[in-house]
């Protein structure tokens, strides 16, 4: 057995464990009953278990890159820097995946967010900080790193401010109801109130930006003041934030692997007819067109229609769809690595329409990349989702169509102008490194979509 097998074979058996062992907990719940409503005054969270997983992810892909290029048939050069990119890898994975004691005395302390609480909180004058978040929201976790920094831990306790924390990881009206009331419909959203007088007028919430830095927390606690402030958009302009948003989304982590595969696709359709090409590319394009439109006609259906209070990202809030996505993505990977050929089970049949290269690929490359995408488009798109959620059908709808032409527009691009497929690389034995290499991204994504499934049956 070669030694680059070896994550390929462990590994994603670990993952299919968690998968079935998370859904089989998805029906006894739906057997016993809704879980306890005790919720602890003050809440922790343990990512503990999420960092071990996502070190052996990092810890398999250095095993794969030593076992591809740092054997002995390989030019020494290129050994060498298997061998340096393989010992980075591998010391990330363990720097990520090691088990630290966490220093309670340092460590920033969350209420739980409710609404009697902070108005409870507001009438008394306290300086009050609220974060609207979610475990499925891969940007809000990324969002947290800024809590753990001495300086914003410091200032935090200078100002005497409490932190509540709303998770909305589980459906609900409440915590949406607040989430509207700041003209929102999505997470992440942090919210601060500046302190004043016991019975003075509550002070006006400052919306803090969706992606957050060190510096802008700072600013906006020592001024008080919003970091920028917001102006009222046109439709126009709700359509070209749409655009750009969608634009931003190929480059997010759980995106770029299935799009990363639908430019290899162009690669090797270099030397085919012009028109087929741009068959292909449309084909793409109406794939994400057609899963937007399904998504958000489902919720402005069951908004309008049931009188369902849901935002963006109600798919994930529910444990057999993330079961369900957890399980496609984690096949698709392992199809993509090479470990086995994919059999007619309904989830193998998806990944293999979207690793052919028909027509059908192309379509369903378009869908898969809407699907995984949906928990990255918050802090690109919050404001234009929210816009859009709150609007009749058909403006509603246009707004989705900018989101998808952003997302599809680099290979819509490349399928109307061929001359731009001659400047990518040409067909050749990268193409299979290509290919396993974009399956350790996705099973970065299936790892935090079972500690997100593991969080909601817990």
């Amino acid at each position: 057995m070669r030694i680059s097998s070896v994550p390929l074979r462990v590994f994603p058996r670990l993952l299919l464990l968690g998968i079935l062992q998370c859904g089989i907990a998805s029906i006894a719940s739906s057997d016993t009953g809704s879980k306890a409503s005790t919720i602890p005054e003050i809440i922790t969270d343990d990512y503990s278990t999420l960092w071990v997983l996502l070190g052996l992810v990092l810890a398999s892909m250095a095993t794969w890159v030593f076992g591809r290029w740092g054997g002995l048939a390989v030019p020494l050069s290129t050994r060498r820097k298997a061998w340096l990119v393989s010992l980075s890898l591998l010391a990330s994975g363990v720097w990520l995946g090691y088990p630290t004691e966490k220093d309670d005395l340092n460590a920033l302390k969350w209420e739980q967010w409710s609404p009697e609480r902070e108005l409870e909180l507001l009438d008394s004058g306290k300086a009050v900080y609220i974060d609207f978040t979610a475990k499925w929201c891969i940007s809000c976790q990324v969002n947290k790193r800024v809590f753990y920094r001495e300086d914003v831990i410091r200032k935090i306790r200078d100002l005497e401010i409490t932190l509540l924390k709303a998770d909305w990881t589980d459906k609900g009206p409440v915590i949406l109801n607040a989430l509207q009331k700041h003209g929102r419909v999505a997470v992440p959203l942090n919210v601060y109130y500046k302190s004043s007088g016991e019975g003075d007028l509550v002070s006006t919430p400052i919306l803090l930006p969706e992606v957050l830095t060190n510096s802008i927390i700072l600013e906006v606690l020592e001024t008080g003041k919003p970091y920028f402030e917001r102006k009222e958009l046109g439709f126009i302009g709700i359509l070209g934030f749409a655009f750009i948003g969608g634009l931003i989304l190929n480059l997010m982590p759980c995106v770029f692997p299935v799009l990363g595969l639908k430019i290899m696709g162009f690669v090797k359709q270099a030397g085919e007819d012009r028109k087929k090409i741009a068959r292909h590319g449309f084909i793409f394009t109406a794939g994400v067109l057609i899963s937007f439109w399904l998504l958000v006609g489902i919720l402005l259906w069951l908004r309008n229609t049931m009188k369902q209070e849901l935002g963006w990202g109600f798919q994930l809030q529910e444990p057999g769809f993330v079961f369900v996505l957890a399980l496609v993505l984690l096949i698709f990977a392992l199809s993509l690595s090479g470990v086995f050929e994919i059999g007619l089970s309904l989830a193998g049949t998806g990944s293999k329409l979207v690793r052919q290269s028909g027509y059908a690929g192309s379509f369903f490359s378009g869908v898969l990349a809407v699907v995984v995408a949906t928990p990255c488009m918050a802090p690109f798109l919050g404001v234009a989702v929210g816009a859009a959620l709150a609007m009749t059908w058909f403006p509603a709808i246009a707004v989705f169509t900018f989101v998808g032409l952003g997302l599809a527009f680099p290979y819509l691009l490349l399928s109307l102008m061929p001359n731009l497929i001659s400047r990518l690389p040409k067909p050749g034995a990268w193409m299979e490194s290509f290919k396993q290499g974009m399956a350790f991204p996705i099973y970065a994504t299936v790892v935090w979509l079972v500690w997100n499934l593991s969080a909601q049956l817990a």
